[in-house]
């Protein structure tokens, strides 16, 4: 549903602006720049999202075959959203494989895509130089079936139980490279932000995207036990965002989130599963734009949380494990060669 053109236009320049008094103290800091969103983005009224809890193997060890590609077993599933009228189906964290990009699994996604008019998202490890390098990546396909976007995983979930660090050489995470940004992205019924798993423990990183002028943040997983209702909820409260967070079905808890907060739709069991919702854009840009939050924002007060803080010497106490492990490269060459991943050897290893 699309509001006026002159609504349209009146709504994107107060989105696209900003007022700060000239004796602000946050005139210290680096202004923003801002992005307006496209008349067809502000013009949805509403946006019909589903989420898929999928079982599988873990894939990115061995090729897949034909009777295990991941990428087949999603395609009924973008199939189904389409026909629920979807404008967008998420799937959890890593699950296409490890692989450079394109690949076999990102082109059945998306043909995927494309046939059915959808935008998807999904994740993989993708490798994305010579070397072999690879990240945590989350991929954006359009509805024309192109890869509009990609989000590397910030934050590493390294180490073993009970207290999960120090990491361990042979992590596959603790390999990796992480990632050093937070973009948003605009899609056409409006803009969205990723956080992958571990990165949704981290508050800061929330704000900052719904700042940013993400809308809906996406938060895929691929771990045991249920996904947090609280994180979601207490984000949508925090920073007038909607959320779509999906899990492998080793745990449980995808769902669908609105603001005001409110969980919408919730797979409680560690099962194979796929729910949809309306999620209401124009009531949120209405909240984001007149959020007596938004709008009294002094940054400089909390510049503190730039600073690398070092919590532990609170109590008085070193760090409990200063001799963080190096990364097994040898078992990250191993594992490209198993997927048949060619790579050129870095002279630093």
């Amino acid at each position: 549903m699309k509001t006026s053109l002159m609504s349209l236009l009146s709504l994107s320049l107060l989105m696209g602006c900003q007022m700060v008094s000239a004796a602000s103290p946050s005139n210290n800091l680096l202004a923003p720049e801002y992005n307006p969103m496209t008349p067809e983005q502000i013009g949805t009224q509403t946006a019909r999202v589903a989420a898929v809890q999928i079982t599988g193997p873990w894939m990115w060890r061995v090729p897949p075959t034909e009777e295990t590609d991941p990428a087949t077993l999603l395609v009924p599933y973008i199939e189904k959203a389409a026909s629920d009228g979807a404008d967008l189906v998420v799937f959890p964290e890593l699950y296409l494989g490890m692989f450079r990009v394109p690949s076999p699994q990102s082109e059945t996604i998306s043909t995927a895509a494309r046939e059915n008019n959808i935008n998807v998202i999904v994740g993989c490890f993708e490798v994305f130089d010579d070397e072999g390098n690879y990240g945590n990546s989350t991929l954006i396909f359009d509805r024309a079936g192109e890869i509009v976007g990609r989000f590397y995983k910030i934050y590493q979930a390294v180490g073993e139980t009970p207290r999960g660090w120090p990491p361990v050489p042979h992590d596959p995470e603790w390999m990796m490279v992480p990632g050093e940004e937070l973009p948003v992205f605009d899609l056409d019924f409006g803009r969205i932000g990723i956080l992958t798993c571990y990165d949704g423990y981290f508050p800061e990183l929330f704000r900052t995207l719904s700042l940013k002028g993400a809308e809906i943040i996406i938060w895929p997983n691929a771990r045991g036990g249920a996904l947090e209702d609280y994180i979601a909820l207490s984000n949508s409260h925090h920073n007038y965002t909607h959320m779509v967070a999906t899990n492998k079905a080793i745990g449980a808890g995808t769902m669908i989130a609105q603001w005001p907060p409110k969980i919408l739709e919730r797979v409680e069991e560690p099962v194979e599963a796929y729910i949809v919702a309306d999620l209401d854009m124009a009531h949120l840009r209405t909240a984001r734009i007149h959020s007596r939050e938004f709008h009294q924002i002094r940054p400089h007060v909390h510049s503190e949380i730039m600073k690398p803080w070092e919590p532990w010497k609170h109590y008085g106490a070193e760090s409990p494990d200063p001799n963080i492990p190096e990364p097994d490269h040898d078992l990250r060459r191993e594992i490209l060669r198993g997927l048949g991943i060619s790579y050129t050897e870095s002279a630093s290893e």
